[in-house]
């Protein structure tokens, strides 16, 4: 009898230690989620703040606000998990003789969905540099030069009209073939000059560029710089040259407003040009 008591004792002691055993390795792994998902809301909030958008979503913070020097004071690089790397990606930097703000994208798939917003200059220079990046509301120019850069890449410019003196119109250029494939280009109000520069160039990208220009030139021997069902919103379109703009109303169209849209036709222009 005793020996029985005390294997069962033993029993129930081992049932105790398996069960607190498992509560802390619940406890262990309740706590890992709860400061996951602390850090996730965190990301989620910081990247909120930006208020992304394309079409018709107001943007907070793109006050353009300038600094003393004259240059923009809440230009900001998020990273896609919300991570701020605006110290490492803006610097000064020339444009048109002045000093402005600029986001510098330079190696190979470089700022691949960053979030770029109210900055004066963006840069992409490189294989498929600044792919699925979003772009929110800079003042002066987006530049997009090599094999695939600004690939899917969003922009959103909401302001009406812009925030350094003396600037002009928007400017937007896609050099290389592919360059602005399936890009989003929008303007809301504020006129937007585009060049579609190269084979494939701005190949099933969607233009809304108001009372600017939209310019498509240097295709190649195959295929036309504005292809692939690229619709075109624009004062003037100007397709310059032979292979410059695909020729069906599937492959390139235009219209100044509304849904009136004309077929796209190399060597010719289109518009108020």
């Amino acid at each position: 009898r005793t020996e029985s008591k005390s294997k069962k004792q033993e029993q129930d002691t081992n049932r105790v230690n398996s069960t607190t055993a498992t509560d802390r390795t619940k406890m262990m792994i309740t706590g890992r989620i709860s400061i996951t998902m602390m850090l996730l809301i965190a990301a989620a909030s910081q990247c909120a703040a930006t208020s992304r958008q394309l079409e018709g979503v107001t943007v907070e913070g793109a006050n353009g606000d300038l600094t003393n020097d004259g240059l923009r004071g809440d230009c900001q690089v998020l990273k896609e998990d919300g991570t701020d790397v605006t110290d490492k990606m803006v610097s000064k930097g020339d444009y048109e003789g002045h000093e402005r703000t600029v986001v510098t994208c330079m190696d190979t798939k470089s700022c691949m969905r960053n979030i770029v917003s109210n900055c004066d200059v963006i840069r992409c220079e490189g294989l498929e540099a600044c792919q699925n990046m979003k772009v929110i509301d800079p003042s002066l120019a987006l530049l997009c030069d090599g094999r695939h850069s600004c690939h899917r890449t969003e922009l959103v410019v909401s302001q009406s009209e812009s925030i350094v003196e003396g600037s002009g119109n928007f400017k937007v250029q896609c050099k290389g073939s592919g360059a602005c494939n399936v890009a989003q280009l929008v303007s809301q109000s504020l006129p937007m000059d585009v060049v579609c520069d190269g084979p494939k160039a701005c190949r099933k990208a969607t233009i809304k560029a108001n009372d600017g220009t939209v310019e498509c030139k240097n295709g190649g021997t195959r295929y036309e710089a504005c292809r692939g069902s690229v619709a075109i919103r624009a004062k003037c379109l100007k397709c310059n040259g032979d292979m410059s703009c695909g020729e069906h109303i599937n492959v390139c169209k235009f219209s100044q407003t509304g849904d009136n849209w004309q077929i796209c036709q190399s060597d010719s222009n289109f518009g108020d040009c």
